[in-house]
């Protein structure tokens, strides 16, 4: 699995998201490995330009979500970021792995005065894309167990000899 399929997987995300949504910002992260359009990356977890409590809300809820506008939502508007950042709409999906467990996540975001179109129809398009595009492209990466593989592994004995 290397670095480089990973980054170029997420950059094609961020690529379709943008194109699809016109959303100002975005942030696609997969299995430790993360692209951001829009924020400036070095300084992303360190400064108010991205609402933390945001992504940590949505990550925690895990399920594919649509704010209309965060400065007006009961559970956002009150944030320091939210409201430095001027953040409006706020389109966040959970990217799972094959079982269905949680191993990144798509955000993209837009200043409230530049507001895009969010729509149910939107959020199932994207959606559509993450489940049928995105997942699969990752899910590729994932090499198979193999007998030479096997051979490799560090055994561990549990009672017997």
């Amino acid at each position: 699995m290397s670095s480089s399929q990973h980054k170029l997987i997420l950059r094609t995300a961020i690529s379709y998201l943008r194109s699809t949504v016109k959303a100002d910002r975005a942030i696609a992260v997969y299995e430790g490995y993360a692209y951001a359009h829009g924020f400036a990356a070095d300084t992303l977890w360190e400064r108010a330009d991205l609402s933390q409590g945001i992504i940590e809300s949505l990550l925690a809820k895990n399920t594919p979500t649509v704010i209309t506008d965060a400065l007006v939502h009961p559970d956002f508007s009150q944030r320091t970021s939210t409201v430095l950042s001027n953040i409006g709409a706020v389109i966040f999906l959970p990217v799972k792995d094959g079982g269905g467990v949680t191993r990144g996540f798509l955000y993209l975001d837009q200043q409230r005065q530049n507001k895009f179109p969010l729509t149910k129809g939107i959020l199932e398009r994207i959606q559509d894309y993450v489940t049928g595009d995105l997942e699969p492209m990752f899910h590729s990466l994932v090499e198979p167990l193999t007998w030479k593989e096997t051979l490799k592994v560090e055994w561990i004995s549990i009672g017997g000899a």
